[in-house]
């Protein structure tokens, strides 16, 4: 027996069964059919018109039959198809213009018909014969119209006279003619040694008269117990077939097993039957990827082929071809080639080169010879390379046609090689690097090398533009797979844009009703599904499946993997079922087309189990693993990354049957080597991580649980910083969004006591304001002269880097790569120390590193949402997932303190409640139970206070300064005005508050910077809106819709401003934009080096509705598809922004203007204006809205409003900061938090407005709209 060490046992026990020629043994005897002679010859000397069946008019005359036209007489007898038919025949007169033709037609028992046409037509004056060989499969015999396949078209022929004596011989699908003596050719059928049921003759177009008919053979037969085994056997490969379909190929492989040794106990060893059995054992083993058990195979086939048939038999010669096909395969790729060429040879000059068989064997060769200009063409002789990409256009034309796709994209490789030989000097060199570098991206991705295959295509696809040209097929190859690359990385909207542009280069070339081009509908409509958008995907991905039918394609690689992606589509929907129609058709089309071992057969088996473990149908998802791990084993083996994906479904199996030790056995040995192969920053390992995860949570193992959850969160922070790097604004958003999930379970793990507060709070951190941090960081490097040439540097060393990569080691040179490796570092540091803002967006913040810069008397508390777990019985009723709420509290010494709030949907109710209440106080007395409106905003802020503040009172102690990070839903929240409870007091007056959107930020806004001897202020007020109806417009740039009124008294709110300046720095420099000048244009020449920006405007946050225009943004207001938040402030002739030029200067400063601004230099920015602290909500980002702009345009800290404010009361609350701030030169946080509390205890306004009936203090809504973020001090 072979022995083949690290292949499947049941493949091997195949090639046993192969080389040793056995089966499993059967004891029986079995009584076989005795075959007798039969010989018929009829001269039609007496009427026999009774011995045939006969349809339409036949006349019987001594020495003939004469048949009128569609006349049929058959001899009706079950013979083996080893025979030889005579036939004598006197056609009628046929006349020039006229035609006549006489068909000869075997009837078979598998269903096949073998039909031998002999016509007779006249050309230039010349009577002339010809015969056309053709079959009519079996599986085509329902069908109304069956397609008649031509086999081949003999040489036509002249003979002497009118008489015609034609001999055909069958020899196992062999057919051989001969008219009158001389042997016209041959013809091969598939249909094999099925038996031959009857043979019929029909006359068509003109009489004719048959004078002799002759038939010898023998007869053919079972006998009761060979009939029995017969329909065993038969009743065997049904099922085996089945199984294949279903993809059970161990199931299948063992019913072929059983059926082969009924075969060999019936008929004999030596039986053509045992041989089409060891034939079909061959191509199963090639399909599975075991060429040395499929050459044993088709020699054992060979052997038995060539005794009774001899060796120059289609079918032996077939098995030979196979044998060196397989060779080839093996490894011995010019050996095998070879033989196939040789076999292939004398296969046509017996076969003929137009039957289907020969056309399949063609495309094998083809495939034999483009491995052959692969290796040519990777030894540099590109003259061998050039022919044998010649040889494959000239096979596939005459398989295919000369319009197929496979032979249009063999006729570009030969355009290529062509263009090359001819090339000289540069463009030469660059040829033949994209030859290398084509080369080397197929190997790379053979050996699972992923970072390098990455890097490689990359260079593939820049060296394909300057070769091939932009709009080259080629080029399109390269886009495509660059595209799959950017999507797997996270860069879905650059790789959709790049397959949809390969996909028109394919259109332009092939046209609409190519395969290429439909496939890649296919492939966009799949990146959209994999990206929620499946009213997208779907018409798309339907489109391909039909185009691809309709035109032919039905039994093709790209309909197979179309299906499989249509499959993965409808699970992603939720639709099961309609999921394993098609991934089950998609197994079946890999298997017909010869491709069981396509990596899309192992995601179909995989999808398929998982569609059934979902059904809780444990057995049949067994079957679809074992067939994926059948051919991951036979071809890759155990030290292979595909063996990765098999560990895991196996791994999860084991977790649904409770076989909870071997789960995590597999578990680990799949992370081990997805590790190996992958890296642990890869989505395979991350896939392990969270199957060991599941795992230990049933058992409970919470050690094991936190220790892999925090691998998968440094997983997931490693994927963000990547992506973030390449990601737009809008990419991050989602992306970071996404990982919030992982927010949720970190929580719930810290809340539960299985991590302690610190380690979670570390983690974290890395969560708040990821985006925001991100953005900062890069636009004030890209700001800076010297941090921009830093980055490019480094961008082009990247490059570099990556382009010697993929030219291979052997090219490479190691002093420059590793000089390069250190400049790459050099740079790296010299940035980050010499921008903070781009050290703090791209490193990591430890607590340490924030407990190190918190100064004395200062106490960060961050909030933090997170999804409750429902219980049982709000799974069981449908009910949504409760919101939670906690916070982190810390200062520079000491520990976290992790606090567990109330439910967020509790507290979202109460401030909602509160915040109506502070818009009604100024204008609403008393209610109907006689409570002032004062009373009923503190009783409703207490609410607040006690939900979200009370429980952190013992935590925060007496802090002179309390920074917050508010949540998501507390980012409108005025903690300035919750009122404590336990006196009357308010917040502002126990602690002075400022915030911040990302505190892993706050080293960066608290490290020194050169003090200035002589700061920049610039005010902006007193603007000239512009004289435009108040009437809104139905369309504009975006504002357009919006009207502002010039605010009163405009001029005085800028001069105490500029008064406390002068008095602090006498020799700075202060500007006033009003007017006119306070333009768009104005602000954006003033940004670039400001110290402090004050602007005294409207400001806006809307919901712009493509249906209904803006309106103002309202608390917990709907969002619709069809609405975005637009915010930002007005300048000058923002009324006017209709008759703008362009929306640079229209008078409308939006959010996405305003982070562009250059304010890197600010320590300040102020928009004393209403709303512009809010902005559309993101999780996880806060408010998009006006002061996250000026966070990351580089201000260090802002100062913004909640709400309308009121213009007296704000004019007021500015004077009096600004007056602190520089007059009395205290800390921002605490100039506001004075400014705050003179207001709210009516000082600055005289006490007349304070009394019992506002509770002894301003409305809140006059005083408290504003929010200090950012640097506090």
């Amino acid at each position: 027996m072979l022995q083949l060490p690290g292949k499947q046992q049941l493949l091997a026990a195949l090639v046993a069964i192969v080389a040793t020629g056995t089966v499993p043994a059967f004891s029986e005897e079995v009584e076989r059919f005795s075959a007798e002679p039969v010989q018929l010859e009829d001269r039609f000397e007496v009427d026999t018109r009774e011995d045939y069946k006969i349809e339409g008019d036949a006349e019987w005359s001594r020495r003939k039959l004469s048949l009128s036209p569609n006349a049929t007489v058959a001899v009706v007898k079950t013979i083996e198809d080893e025979l030889l038919f005579e036939l004598d025949l006197l056609p009628g007169e046929v006349r020039v213009g006229e035609a006549s033709a006489s068909r000869v037609t075997f009837v078979k028992s598998n269903g096949w018909q073998i039909i031998v046409l002999i016509g007779r037509a006249y050309h230039r004056g010349r009577l002339y014969r010809q015969v056309v060989v053709s079959q009519i499969e079996g599986s085509d015999q329902s069908a109304e119209a069956p397609v008649v396949g031509e086999l081949r078209r003999l040489p036509a022929f002249r003979i002497p006279g009118e008489a015609e004596s034609w001999s055909i011989q069958c020899r196992n699908g062999l057919i051989e003619v001969a008219c009158n003596g001389h042997k016209l050719g041959s013809a091969h059928s598939g249909s094999g040694g099925a038996w031959v049921h009857a043979i019929a003759l029909t006359q068509l177009g003109k009489e004719s008269a048959v004078t002799r008919l002759r038939l010898s053979g023998r007869t053919v037969g079972y006998t009761p117990r060979q009939r029995e085994l017969y329909n065993q056997t038969i009743a065997l490969g049904r099922r085996a077939a089945e199984a294949a379909a279903r993809g059970e190929l161990e199931e299948a492989t063992k019913l072929e097993r059983r059926a082969m040794g009924m075969i060999q106990l019936s008929l004999g060893e030596a039986d053509l039957g045992v041989a089409v059995a060891y034939r079909n054992m061959g191509g199963r083993l090639m399909e599975a990827g075991d060429y040395l058990g499929a050459k044993e195979a088709y020699k054992a086939a060979h052997a038995i082929y060539s005794q009774p048939l001899g060796a120059g038999h289609p079918d032996t010669l077939i098995c030979e071809i196979h044998t060196a096909i397989a060779t080839a395969n093996m490894g011995y790729l010019e050996e095998g080639a070879a033989d196939v060429r040789d076999a292939l040879g004398r296969y046509f000059r017996v076969a003929g080169a137009t039957s289907r068989s020969s056309t399949n064997l063609m495309s094998w060769l083809a495939g034999v010879a483009k491995r052959q200009a692969g290796k040519a063409a990777e030894r540099g002789d590109y003259v061998a390379a050039l022919n044998y990409w010649r040889e494959v256009v000239d096979l596939e034309a005459k398989s295919r046609g000369a319009d197929h796709l496979h032979t249009k994209r063999a006729q570009l490789e030969v355009d290529f090689f062509t263009r090359l030989l001819s090339e000289v000097g540069t463009q030469r060199d660059r040829m033949i690097e994209y030859v290398r570098t084509d080369t080397l991206v197929e190997e790379l991705f053979a050996q699972g090398a992923m970072e390098d295959y990455y890097k490689a295509q990359a260079k593939l696809l820049q060296l394909s533009r300057e070769v091939n040209g932009d709009r080259h097929p080629l080029t399109a190859d390269a886009l495509v797979a660059r595209a799959i690359i950017h999507s797997n990385k996270g860069r879905f909207d650059l790789g959709l844009a790049m397959l949809r542009e390969g996909a028109e280069i394919f259109r332009e070339h092939f046209g609409e009703d190519s395969v290429i081009y439909l496939c890649n509908l296919g492939r966009i409509g799949s990146q959209l599904s994999m990206h929620g958008r499946y009213a997208e995907a779907t018409p798309l991905l339907e489109q391909a499946i039909r185009s691809l039918a309709e035109h032919g394609f039905a039994r093709s690689v790209e309909y197979a993997e179309t299906k499989l992606e249509l499959g993965r589509h409808l699970i992603r929907m939720g639709k099961n079922q309609e999921a394993a129609a098609h991934l089950v058709e998609s197994l079946q089309t890999y298997r017909v087309i010869g491709e069981q071992t396509n990596g899309g057969v192992l995601i179909a088996c995989e999808r398929l189990a998982d569609i059934h473990r979902s059904e809780h149908d444990l057995e049949a998802a067994e079957r679809y693993l074992e067939h994926q791990r059948s051919i991951v084993l036979s071809l890759y083996g155990t030290d292979h990354e595909k063996y990765v994906s098999v560990l895991s479904s196996e791994a999860f199996h084991c977790y649904l049957r409770g076989q909870f030790d071997t789960a995590l056995k597999k578990y680990e040995q799949a992370g081990r080597l997805a590790e190996k192969f992958f890296g642990k920053n890869s989505r395979s390992y991350e896939a392990v991580i969270d199957g060991m995860l599941r795992v230990n949570l049933w058992l409970r193992d919470m050690p094991a649980v936190v220790r892999h959850f925090e691998e998968r969160l440094e997983w997931e922070l490693h994927r963000r910083e990547t992506l973030f790097s390449v990601y737009t604004e809008g990419e991050q958003l989602g992306r970071a969004q996404a990982d919030l999930r992982s927010l949720d379970a970190l929580l719930i793990l810290a809340l539960e006591g299985h991590l302690d507060p610190r380690r979670a709070y570390s983690h974290a951190l890395a969560f708040k304001g990821a985006v925001a941090a991100r953005q900062r960081g890069d636009r004030i490097s890209a700001k800076d002269p010297e941090s921009r040439r830093m980055r490019e540097e480094l961008q082009e060393i990247e490059l570099r880097l990556s382009e010697l990569d993929a030219t291979g080691p052997e090219l490479q040179e190691a002093e420059d790569r590793s000089a390069l490796l250190r400049r790459l570092q050099e740079l790296e540091s010299n940035l980050a120390s010499h921008n903070s803002a781009y050290h703090a967006a791209v490193q990591r913040t430890s607590v340490a590193d924030l407990q190190a810069v918190l100064p004395d008397g200062t106490v960060l508390v961050d909030y933090f949402e997170y999804i409750k777990p429902n219980d049982y019985f709000d799974l069981l009723f449908g009910l949504r997932p409760k919101l939670g709420l906690v916070a982190f509290v810390l200062s520079n010494e000491g520990e976290v303190r992790l606090i567990d709030l109330k439910g967020l949907t509790e507290v979202a109710d109460s401030m909602s409640a509160w915040r109506n209440a502070m818009a009604l106080e100024p204008y609403v007395g008393l209610n109907e139970a006689g409570e002032s409106s004062a009373q009923v905003t503190d009783q409703r802020g207490a609410d607040v206070y006690r939900a979200i503040w009370h429980p952190l009172v013992e935590h925060v102690g007496d802090a002179k300064t309390v920074v917050i990070s508010p949540s998501t839903n507390l980012s409108a929240c005025p903690f300035p005005a919750l009122p404590v409870d336990s006196r009357s007091a308010y917040l502002i007056e126990t602690h002075a508050i400022a915030t911040v959107a990302s505190p892993r930020l706050i080293p960066e806004l608290l490290a020194d910077r050169p003090a200035k001897k002589d700061p920049r202020l610039v005010v902006v007020g007193d603007i000239d809106y512009g004289l435009a109806a108040a009437a809104p417009s139905d369309g504009g740039p975006p504002g357009s819709q919006l009207h502002f009124e010039k605010l009163i008294d405009a001029e005085e709110a800028l001069r105490p401003i500029q008064r406390a300046f002068t008095k602090l720095y006498p020799t700075g420099e202060s500007h006033r934009l009003t007017k006119s000048l306070a333009s768009e244009g104005e602000i954006r020449r003033h940004a670039p080096g400001v110290d402090f920006l004050h602007l005294h405007t409207h400001g806006f946050c809307v919901l712009v509705d493509t249906g209904s225009g803006a309106t103002p943004v309202v608390a917990e207001g709907p969002m619709t598809p069809s609405t975005v938040v637009l915010a930002g402030v007005a300048l000058a002739h923002a009324n006017d922004s209709e008759a703008a030029e362009t929306q640079a200067d229209n008078g409308i400063l939006t959010t996405q203007e305003i982070q562009e601004l250059d304010l890197g230099a600010a320590d300040l920015v102020t928009l004393s204006a209403c709303q512009t602290a809010l902005g559309e909500i993101a999780p996880g980002e806060g408010m998009l809205g006006a002061q996250r702009a000026l966070h990351i345009a580089g201000a260090r800290s802002s100062l913004t409003s909640l709400w309308s404010v009121e213009d007296a009361s704000t004019r007021l609350l500015m004077s009096e900061f600004y007056t602190r701030l520089w007059g009395d030169g205290v800390p921002k946080a605490e100039a506001l938090q004075q400014a705050m509390i003179n207001l709210l205890r009516g000082g600055a306004v005289g006490g007349d407005l304070v009394d019992e009936r506002t509770n002894g203090r301003m409305p809140p809504a006059l005083w408290a709209g504003f929010v200090l973020h950012g640097d506090w001090r």
